[in-house]
């Protein structure tokens, strides 16, 4: 019963860290998109 509660913790903190890159990734992606708008669904900037 440990071992799975353990295996658990595990699981979710690895979905933790996966979250966190890509909410950083995501974030640094809308920097150089000044004269526009961020796109996320096609990852692309559209000039406003």
């Amino acid at each position: 019963m440990a071992r799975l509660a353990v295996i658990g913790i595990a699981i979710a903190l690895a979905a933790f860290v996966v979250l966190l890159a890509v909410g950083f990734l995501t974030e640094f992606a809308t920097v150089p998109c000044q004269d526009g708008t961020w796109d996320a669904a096609k990852q692309t900037c559209i000039p406003t």
